[in-house]
């Protein structure tokens, strides 16, 4: 949920960064939903911990993972979403050789399903910022592998 850049100006003479600014070295979480409020819901809740960046489906996250992949530091993705659901879009990154922890949300009954961590629907915002501490501070074991 980043704001447009409005404090750097640059001369042709010589380009320098603007420093009164720091860094955000926060990790870099992407939320994949496909529902309008839920998305806006999960990145209001992750905004004051991590850098947030919201897709609508798997395409939109798909080439935000082929533009700045490297820098993206967990998934919170829908498993149910039209078109391509969470499950292909995990599958499609796996392909990709992308091996991030990954956060699986549902409201639909999936036990089973998630080949990783899942947080049920409706859950309240700490409940979500608790999940995506758990998988960015946990053992690794819910990496896309």
């Amino acid at each position: 949920m980043s704001e447009p850049d409005t404090g750097t100006r640059t001369s042709a003479k010589a380009a320098r960064p603007d420093l009164s600014q720091p860094e955000d070295v926060r990790p870099l979480v992407v939320v994949v939903d496909d529902e309008p409020g839920l998305r806006r819901f999960m990145g209001r809740a992750l905004q004051d911990h991590y850098r947030v960046v919201l897709a609508a489906n798997a395409a939109e996250a798909l080439a935000l993972f082929r533009v700045d992949g490297q820098d993206i530091a967990a998934l919170v993705t829908d498993i149910r979403m039209p078109g391509m659901d969470g499950l292909a879009l995990v599958a499609t990154l796996r392909d990709m050789g992308v091996t991030i922890p990954i956060l699986f949300v549902s409201g639909y009954q999936v036990i089973g399903e998630a080949p990783g961590l899942l947080l049920a629907k409706p859950f309240l915002p700490d409940d979500l910022v608790a999940a995506v501490q758990t998988l960015l501070g946990g053992s690794g074991r819910h990496l896309i592998q």
